[in-house]
């Protein structure tokens, strides 16, 4: 069994119509609605939806919802009626959980209903335990509330035979695949440039930008790119930030579809500054046939938000000293030269 995690927009049609089917479960449970109108959520207050699908299926959805700075909702758990008994609501949950303490969530809580045994079962099982009552039913006879912290959720194995993407699912004949083979689509930028999550497959282009850096070739550790260069360290440090969810590695192709960018960036939680969260980016690279057309004014720029949504109340970044150039370029962006760095090597 392979299980793909997706994290999609709410908007994405497939997950779309698992909600509706998830509705639809509701209504045979508990009957038909005969109250007000039950709001539905507002699309900028899901901070990550998730979409789970086997072998091209789709079997069920999740979301979360930021409630504050470090506590989420967990909303709308559902698995398809033929796939149910196999745990894999489990593993959408295990999987909102990760996105949650990636954007810097330190608790979890979620409503559910009397008639829902296994879905009772299912937050027990996962550590969940009542909290007091809140949102649009909390006055409701047949809701319970749950609620738990996330901060063994870092430190938990994941599942083998599951993988996690970041894109849009779209439909090839009878099957469905993110919409984005090579690394997983993220945002548009301008003219056409694109950031999306960095696959395996971009290992050796993004080192093609690291060594086209004069200040790589200076301190002498520029990659090899040769078709000669054994590149299997560089894949195993990829595979380490790709599984972390405090890390996000990204590439930003051209229009012509060529590898033209790329930085690292990780969600640093600390006790400082009243215990908020950093942004930290690393390792930004242009192309140099790229310097100058504003590519990377828009990656700092989208990086900046990214930020932002994932929690971060400020941004810190470090740059060689013999980087004048690009000192210049983060303070046009509104970065203060505010601390000296310092590094030990060995």
């Amino acid at each position: 069994m392979t299980i793909t995690l997706v994290r999609t927009h709410w908007s994405d049609p497939v997950g779309r119509d698992l909600r509706a089917a998830q509705q639809a479960d509701l209504t045979v449970r508990y009957g038909p609605w005969e109250g007000e109108p039950i709001p539905d959520l507002n699309p900028d207050e899901v901070v990550a939806f998730v979409v789970a699908f086997e072998d091209g299926t789709p079997i069920g959805c999740g979301a979360i919802r930021r409630e504050s700075e470090d506590v989420m909702e967990m909303k709308r758990i559902f698995v398809v009626p033929e796939a149910r008994g196999r745990r894999l609501a489990g593993i959408i949950l295990e999987g909102l959980e990760r996105e949650a303490v990636a954007l810097g969530a330190r608790h979890m809580r979620l409503e559910t209903g009397t008639k829902q045994p296994e879905s009772i079962r299912l937050y027990q099982r996962y550590g969940y335990e009542p909290v007091a009552a809140f949102g649009h039913f909390a006055d409701g006879t047949d809701s319970l509330f749950f609620g738990r912290d996330l901060d063994e959720v870092a430190a938990r194995r994941p599942v083998p035979g599951v993988r996690r993407v970041h894109g849009v699912l779209h439909r090839e004949g009878d099957t469905l695949v993110p919409s984005t083979p090579a690394g997983v689509f993220i945002a548009n930028l301008a003219d056409g440039y694109v950031v999306r999550r960095a696959g395996a497959e971009d290992v050796p282009a993004l080192l093609r930008l690291l060594a086209d850096d004069d200040v790589a070739k200076l301190r002498g550790d520029a990659p090899d790119t040769t078709e000669s260069a054994d590149l299997s360290a560089y894949a195993r440090a990829f595979a380490r930030i790709d599984r972390d969810p405090a890390h996000l590695l990204v590439a930003v192709d051209s229009p012509a579809g060529e590898v033209v960018g790329t930085m690292q960036l990780t969600i640093l939680p600390g006790l400082g500054r009243g215990g908020v969260n950093r942004l930290m980016i690393e390792s930004v690279h242009v192309a140099s046939s790229e310097r100058g057309s504003g590519v990377g004014t828009a990656m700092i720029e989208w990086a900046l938000a990214e930020g932002v949504r994932r929690g971060a109340a400020l941004t810190q970044l470090t740059s060689d000293l013999r980087r004048t150039r690009a000192h210049e370029f983060y303070k046009r962006l509104g970065f203060t030269h505010s601390h000296a760095g310092f590094k030990h090597l060995g």
